[in-house]
């Protein structure tokens, strides 16, 4: 007998859909909370859970058991909780760790910022100047400190996760001047030097910034090959360079501001310079639903834009680069542009 599978009607679909929210809430409670962590040597029991996280245990419970619903963690008989394929990337020492991640889509003030997306709709601007429109959305932002440090984890643990995949997609050895612009605390631009051993590299972010990233550069023990230099890349990028490097940047900017930014690489680019732009591209079909999330994200955020291979075509072309090839790799894509 033959089985048909019945779709949900579209009013429960829609309701499942806008219970995300709740879900994604929980998840970053749950990073906050080093659940995973807790749970890393074997089960436990939620009073001893709740005792470890300083928490009441009925409501630790029922967020567990609604994160176990949806394979984040196991619920085990007797109220215990263990660990899931799902929730091991949420312990902070899992490989390609999402801890930090999760712990920045759940912080106060971007849940706040995503909270006024419909100022964002109506005006085109980010959400962090609402009311604040004599300001640039980072020095909103530096007015929470433990935001940003938040952020600049997340970060590092998005490399950390992403870096090696772009170094198994793009050769960068024949290189030997390389610059990671917005390269926050160095763990791409320490990847690219091992896999680039006659390279140097130079991370060039904001002042505060590059001097956090001296500090775990020097522990990576390259010789001195990874240095960093403090500035504003809408003013100006250090050169010359053979490769310009730009993970997660462009997509930040609008698109003037984008359009500045790769002007900027291309004055600091030798004759035969290149840049490579990493970040997710939107394309068509369910797979390019992920770029279209960050594309909101962008919108509510800093003010920026995920983009289609023809927009950063465009964007290119008009700062003096030529469009040379997408790459996909296993966790984001590469656009190679060179000069001309």
């Amino acid at each position: 007998m033959e089985h048909t599978q019945t779709q949900a009607p579209p009013q429960a679909i829609l309701f499942q859909l806008l219970g995300g929210q709740i879900i994604s809430r929980a998840i970053g409670l749950a990073a906050d909370l080093a659940i995973a962590d807790h749970l890393a040597e074997g089960a436990q029991e939620i009073t001893a859970l709740a005792a470890a996280t300083n928490t009441n245990a009925d409501a630790l419970y029922r967020v567990l058991r609604l994160l176990a619903g949806f394979g984040i963690f196991a619920e085990l008989p007797g109220r215990r909780f263990g660990n899931s394929p799902l929730s091991e990337p949420l312990r902070t020492d899992a490989p390609g760790s999402v801890r930090h991640f999760a712990r920045w889509f759940s912080d106060p003030m971007r849940w706040g910022a995503l909270g006024k997306l419909d100022y964002s709709v109506h005006t085109g601007r980010p959400a962090l100047l609402d009311g604040r429109e004599d300001k640039t959305v980072f020095e909103v932002f530096g007015e929470y400190p433990a935001s940003v440090e938040t952020f600049n984890q997340a970060m590092t643990s998005i490399s950390m996760g992403s870096g090696h995949a772009v170094v198994q997609a793009y050769d960068f050895r024949p290189y030997r001047l390389i610059v990671d612009v917005g390269g926050g605390h160095g763990f791409l631009a320490t990847l690219i030097a091992q896999a680039a051993p006659d390279a140097h590299v130079t991370v060039f972010d904001w002042p505060q910034v590059a001097e956090g990233a001296a500090v775990a550069i020097k522990q990576a023990g390259l010789n001195g090959r990874v240095t960093t230099q403090g500035g504003n890349y809408l003013e100006s990028i250090p050169g010359p360079a053979d490769l310009i490097v730009m993970k997660n940047i462009v997509h930040g900017e609008p698109d003037d501001g984008a359009l500045q930014l790769l002007r900027n690489c291309r004055a600091a680019l030798n004759d035969d310079g290149r840049v490579l732009v990493i970040e997710s591209v939107i394309t068509e079909g369910p797979e390019g639903n992920g770029a279209r999330v960050m594309d909101i994200e962008m919108l509510f955020g800093p003010g920026g834009r995920q983009r289609t291979v023809d927009e950063h075509r465009t964007l290119l072309e008009a700062a003096g680069l030529r469009f040379e090839r997408l790459i996909p790799t296993s966790e984001t894509h590469i656009i190679e542009a060179v000069v001309g």
